[in-house]
């Protein structure tokens, strides 16, 4: 497995599968989750109103990109709220 973190535009970067850990009812202006969203055509904010994913710690939604992305796949990993979420193990 070949693993790359960088900090370059989505649209500039290829992959077999695009990881994003977002926290628990992400905010539209999330500028990166904005982003994705709109060149999905919606479909991350549509998922999240419906209530098919909410965010919370642990929660995994794997979408096929449709060609939308650069990426076959996207993983959404959910990190729960801001306030409740810390980096340690």
């Amino acid at each position: 497995m070949d693993l790359r973190f960088l900090n370059r535009p989505i649209e500039d970067l290829w992959a077999h599968a695009y990881v994003m850990f977002v926290f628990q009812r992400p905010g539209i202006t999330d500028e990166v989750f904005s982003d994705i969203n709109d060149i999905m055509g919606g479909s991350l904010e549509d998922l999240i109103c419906r209530g098919f994913w909410t965010g919370e710690t642990g929660e995994n939604l794997l979408l096929a990109t449709q060609n939308t992305l650069m990426a076959d796949k996207l993983l959404l990993r959910g990190l729960g709220t801001r306030e409740e979420f810390s980096a340690e193990l």
